[in-house]
Protein backbone atom coordinates (compact mmCIF):
# COMPACT_ATOMS: atom_id res chain seq x y z
CA UNK A 1 0.00 0.00 0.00
CA UNK A 2 1.45 3.35 -1.29
CA UNK A 3 1.91 5.52 1.77
CA UNK A 4 0.26 9.38 2.24
CA UNK A 5 1.47 12.34 3.45
CA UNK A 6 -0.55 13.61 6.97
CA UNK A 7 -1.63 16.90 5.59
CA UNK A 8 -0.71 18.44 9.39
CA UNK A 9 -1.05 22.55 8.41
CA UNK A 10 -4.56 22.99 8.74
CA UNK A 11 -4.27 21.28 12.35
CA UNK A 12 -1.90 23.38 13.89
CA UNK A 13 -3.42 25.33 17.12
CA UNK A 14 -2.96 28.85 16.19
CA UNK A 15 -0.46 29.49 19.03
CA UNK A 16 2.01 26.88 17.13
CA UNK A 17 1.19 28.91 13.95
CA UNK A 18 1.76 32.17 16.01
CA UNK A 19 4.96 30.74 17.08
CA UNK A 20 6.49 29.58 13.94
CA UNK A 21 5.52 32.65 12.32
CA UNK A 22 7.43 34.41 15.36
CA UNK A 23 10.63 32.25 14.36
CA UNK A 24 10.02 33.43 10.35
CA UNK A 25 10.14 37.20 11.29
CA UNK A 26 13.29 36.78 13.32
CA UNK A 27 15.27 35.01 10.96
CA UNK A 28 14.21 37.07 8.38
CA UNK A 29 17.11 39.82 7.33
CA UNK A 30 18.28 42.19 4.64
CA UNK A 31 21.11 41.79 2.01
CA UNK A 32 24.19 44.46 2.19
CA UNK A 33 23.18 46.66 -1.04
CA UNK A 34 25.81 46.68 -3.49
CA UNK A 35 26.29 48.40 -7.31
CA UNK A 36 28.61 47.15 -9.95
CA UNK A 37 31.17 49.51 -12.36
CA UNK A 38 32.06 48.32 -14.98
CA UNK A 39 34.85 49.91 -17.62
CA UNK A 40 35.81 49.39 -20.82
CA UNK A 41 39.23 47.97 -21.34
CA UNK A 42 39.43 47.12 -24.99
CA UNK A 43 37.85 48.26 -28.17
CA UNK A 44 38.08 51.87 -29.41
CA UNK A 45 37.28 53.71 -25.90
CA UNK A 46 36.20 57.27 -26.04
CA UNK A 47 34.42 59.31 -22.96
CA UNK A 48 31.45 61.14 -24.40
CA UNK A 49 28.84 63.21 -21.69
CA UNK A 50 30.94 61.86 -19.56
CA UNK A 51 30.89 57.91 -20.31
CA UNK A 52 32.71 55.71 -21.30
CA UNK A 53 31.86 54.03 -24.84
CA UNK A 54 34.06 51.55 -26.73
CA UNK A 55 33.16 50.31 -30.62
CA UNK A 56 34.87 47.67 -32.56
CA UNK A 57 34.24 46.60 -36.40
CA UNK A 58 34.41 43.51 -37.77
CA UNK A 59 32.73 42.03 -40.75
CA UNK A 60 31.10 45.24 -42.36
CA UNK A 61 29.26 44.99 -38.86
CA UNK A 62 30.07 48.17 -35.93
CA UNK A 63 28.99 47.92 -32.14
CA UNK A 64 29.10 50.77 -30.15
CA UNK A 65 29.00 49.71 -26.57
CA UNK A 66 28.38 51.65 -23.01
CA UNK A 67 27.90 50.55 -19.85
CA UNK A 68 24.83 51.64 -17.80
CA UNK A 69 24.66 50.78 -14.79
CA UNK A 70 23.00 47.48 -12.92
CA UNK A 71 19.44 46.72 -13.52
CA UNK A 72 18.68 44.97 -10.23
CA UNK A 73 20.70 41.18 -11.16
CA UNK A 74 21.57 42.34 -14.69
CA UNK A 75 24.01 44.65 -16.34
CA UNK A 76 22.73 47.45 -18.86
CA UNK A 77 24.39 48.01 -21.80
CA UNK A 78 23.51 50.74 -24.12
CA UNK A 79 23.87 49.60 -27.65
CA UNK A 80 24.12 50.57 -31.31
CA UNK A 81 24.73 48.39 -33.81
CA UNK A 82 25.16 49.87 -37.54
CA UNK A 83 25.17 47.62 -40.77
CA UNK A 84 28.21 48.62 -43.06
CA UNK A 85 27.37 46.19 -45.46
CA UNK A 86 25.80 46.34 -48.92
CA UNK A 87 22.75 43.89 -47.62
CA UNK A 88 20.36 43.63 -44.76
CA UNK A 89 20.42 41.75 -41.78
CA UNK A 90 17.90 40.64 -38.82
CA UNK A 91 19.62 41.62 -35.32
CA UNK A 92 18.89 39.08 -32.71
CA UNK A 93 19.53 40.33 -29.08
CA UNK A 94 19.87 37.26 -27.96
CA UNK A 95 22.76 36.28 -29.74
CA UNK A 96 24.66 38.77 -27.83
CA UNK A 97 26.03 36.69 -24.54
CA UNK A 98 28.57 38.04 -21.78
CA UNK A 99 31.38 35.70 -19.93
CA UNK A 100 32.09 36.65 -16.36
CA UNK A 101 35.97 35.96 -15.85
CA UNK A 102 37.63 35.30 -12.86
CA UNK A 103 41.06 34.11 -11.36
CA UNK A 104 41.30 30.67 -10.20
CA UNK A 105 43.64 31.39 -6.37
CA UNK A 106 45.64 27.94 -7.43
CA UNK A 107 49.42 27.61 -7.96
CA UNK A 108 48.66 27.65 -11.43
CA UNK A 109 46.99 31.04 -11.86
CA UNK A 110 44.09 30.39 -14.63
CA UNK A 111 40.92 31.84 -14.95
CA UNK A 112 37.80 30.44 -15.71
CA UNK A 113 34.94 31.31 -17.15
CA UNK A 114 31.01 31.36 -16.86
CA UNK A 115 28.46 32.19 -19.62
CA UNK A 116 26.23 35.04 -19.03
CA UNK A 117 23.28 35.12 -20.75
CA UNK A 118 22.20 38.08 -22.90
CA UNK A 119 17.80 38.79 -22.25
CA UNK A 120 15.93 38.14 -25.14
CA UNK A 121 12.95 41.09 -24.69
CA UNK A 122 9.61 38.99 -25.79
CA UNK A 123 10.51 36.24 -23.63
CA UNK A 124 11.49 37.85 -20.24
CA UNK A 125 8.16 40.52 -21.24
CA UNK A 126 6.04 36.85 -20.88
CA UNK A 127 7.76 35.92 -17.98
CA UNK A 128 7.18 39.53 -16.05
CA UNK A 129 3.29 39.12 -16.82
CA UNK A 130 3.33 36.06 -15.29
CA UNK A 131 5.79 36.71 -12.54
CA UNK A 132 3.11 39.59 -12.09
CA UNK A 133 0.14 36.94 -11.80
CA UNK A 134 2.08 35.24 -9.09
CA UNK A 135 2.31 37.61 -7.11
CA UNK A 136 -0.79 39.12 -7.00
CA UNK A 137 -2.26 35.36 -6.21
CA UNK A 138 0.41 35.09 -3.52
CA UNK A 139 -0.91 38.53 -1.93
CA UNK A 140 -4.48 37.55 -1.91
CA UNK A 141 -3.40 33.40 -0.64
CA UNK A 142 -1.48 35.56 2.23
CA UNK A 143 -4.81 37.91 3.07
CA UNK A 144 -6.27 34.85 3.64
CA UNK A 145 -3.77 33.74 5.81
CA UNK A 146 -3.31 36.71 8.06
CA UNK A 147 -7.19 37.06 8.38
CA UNK A 148 -7.43 33.24 9.44
CA UNK A 149 -4.82 34.60 11.80
CA UNK A 150 -6.05 37.22 13.36
CA UNK A 151 -9.82 34.92 14.26
CA UNK A 152 -7.88 32.43 15.25
CA UNK A 153 -5.58 34.73 17.76
CA UNK A 154 -9.10 36.75 18.56
CA UNK A 155 -10.29 33.37 19.47
CA UNK A 156 -7.48 32.06 21.67
CA UNK A 157 -7.63 34.83 23.87
CA UNK A 158 -11.40 35.13 24.63
CA UNK A 159 -11.51 30.95 25.16
CA UNK A 160 -12.69 30.01 28.28
CA UNK A 161 -11.11 27.00 28.91
CA UNK A 162 -8.76 26.83 32.31
CA UNK A 163 -9.90 29.19 34.95
CA UNK A 164 -11.03 32.18 34.90
CA UNK A 165 -8.65 33.84 37.26
CA UNK A 166 -7.23 37.75 37.40
CA UNK A 167 -3.70 35.79 36.18
CA UNK A 168 -5.35 33.95 33.18
CA UNK A 169 -6.70 36.91 32.27
CA UNK A 170 -3.71 39.04 31.52
CA UNK A 171 -2.07 35.95 30.40
CA UNK A 172 -4.32 35.57 27.70
CA UNK A 173 -4.32 39.31 27.10
CA UNK A 174 -0.41 39.34 26.77
CA UNK A 175 -0.80 36.45 24.62
CA UNK A 176 -3.26 37.82 22.21
CA UNK A 177 -0.90 41.18 22.26
CA UNK A 178 2.03 39.66 21.59
CA UNK A 179 -0.10 37.35 18.49
CA UNK A 180 -1.33 40.69 17.36
CA UNK A 181 1.95 42.03 17.05
CA UNK A 182 3.84 39.27 15.31
CA UNK A 183 0.21 39.45 13.02
CA UNK A 184 0.83 42.73 12.45
CA UNK A 185 4.59 42.56 11.47
CA UNK A 186 3.59 39.24 9.08
CA UNK A 187 1.05 41.85 7.16
CA UNK A 188 3.85 44.61 7.24
CA UNK A 189 6.92 42.10 5.36
CA UNK A 190 3.87 40.54 3.16
CA UNK A 191 3.28 44.50 1.69
CA UNK A 192 6.97 45.16 1.78
CA UNK A 193 7.72 42.22 -0.08
CA UNK A 194 4.83 42.71 -3.06
CA UNK A 195 5.62 46.35 -3.11
CA UNK A 196 9.28 45.56 -3.99
CA UNK A 197 8.75 42.80 -6.02
CA UNK A 198 5.73 44.85 -8.31
CA UNK A 199 8.14 47.89 -8.04
CA UNK A 200 10.45 45.51 -10.04
CA UNK A 201 8.66 43.57 -12.63
CA UNK A 202 6.62 47.49 -13.20
CA UNK A 203 10.28 48.66 -14.20
CA UNK A 204 11.59 45.75 -15.84
CA UNK A 205 8.62 45.70 -17.99
CA UNK A 206 8.75 49.48 -19.04
CA UNK A 207 12.47 49.39 -20.15
CA UNK A 208 11.06 45.92 -22.35
CA UNK A 209 8.38 47.56 -23.77
CA UNK A 210 10.17 51.23 -24.50
CA UNK A 211 13.91 50.91 -24.30
CA UNK A 212 15.27 47.52 -24.93
CA UNK A 213 17.31 46.41 -27.70
CA UNK A 214 14.63 44.69 -30.01
CA UNK A 215 14.79 41.90 -32.97
CA UNK A 216 14.99 44.32 -36.28
CA UNK A 217 16.22 44.21 -39.67
CA UNK A 218 18.58 46.43 -40.09
CA UNK A 219 18.83 47.95 -44.21
CA UNK A 220 22.55 48.86 -45.19
CA UNK A 221 23.70 52.04 -43.58
CA UNK A 222 21.20 52.07 -40.94
CA UNK A 223 21.79 51.65 -37.25
CA UNK A 224 19.86 50.16 -34.21
CA UNK A 225 20.24 51.40 -30.51
CA UNK A 226 18.65 49.94 -27.21
CA UNK A 227 19.46 48.93 -23.93
CA UNK A 228 20.87 45.66 -23.62
CA UNK A 229 20.54 43.45 -20.48
CA UNK A 230 22.87 40.27 -19.78
CA UNK A 231 22.56 37.94 -16.49
CA UNK A 232 25.09 39.80 -13.80
CA UNK A 233 27.78 38.62 -12.11
CA UNK A 234 29.42 40.72 -9.49
CA UNK A 235 32.19 38.02 -7.79
CA UNK A 236 33.90 38.23 -11.67
CA UNK A 237 36.87 40.23 -12.11
CA UNK A 238 36.44 41.10 -16.11
CA UNK A 239 33.20 40.76 -17.90
CA UNK A 240 33.48 40.17 -21.52
CA UNK A 241 30.50 41.22 -23.87
CA UNK A 242 29.98 39.37 -26.94
CA UNK A 243 28.43 39.35 -30.47
CA UNK A 244 28.74 36.32 -32.93
CA UNK A 245 29.46 37.71 -36.48
CA UNK A 246 30.12 34.27 -38.11
CA UNK A 247 32.81 31.15 -38.42
CA UNK A 248 33.55 31.23 -34.92
CA UNK A 249 34.40 35.41 -35.02
CA UNK A 250 33.28 37.74 -32.33
CA UNK A 251 32.76 41.71 -31.26
CA UNK A 252 34.22 41.20 -27.92
CA UNK A 253 34.47 44.26 -25.42
CA UNK A 254 36.29 43.69 -22.05
CA UNK A 255 35.05 45.69 -18.96
CA UNK A 256 36.62 45.72 -15.66
CA UNK A 257 34.60 45.24 -12.77
CA UNK A 258 34.30 46.97 -9.38
CA UNK A 259 31.73 46.16 -6.90
CA UNK A 260 30.85 48.74 -4.36
CA UNK A 261 29.09 48.47 -1.28
CA UNK A 262 26.31 51.23 -0.55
Amino acid sequence: MPQTQPTITMKLPVYVLLTLLGSFLLNSCALTPTMTALRPVSGQIATIDGRNVTTDVRKDIQIVAAYEGPFFDYYLFDIEVKNKSNTPWTLYPSDFFGQSVKVQKDSIGSNYFTHLDAIDPRQRMSEVEQSMKRARQRRTINTIVNVGLVVGNIALATSSRGNNSRNDYWRRAAQFDAGSNLIWTKQIIDNERYNKLMHRLNDEKGLLQTDALAEATIEPGNSVRGLLLIKADPKAETIILNYPVGNATNISFEFEQQTIKK
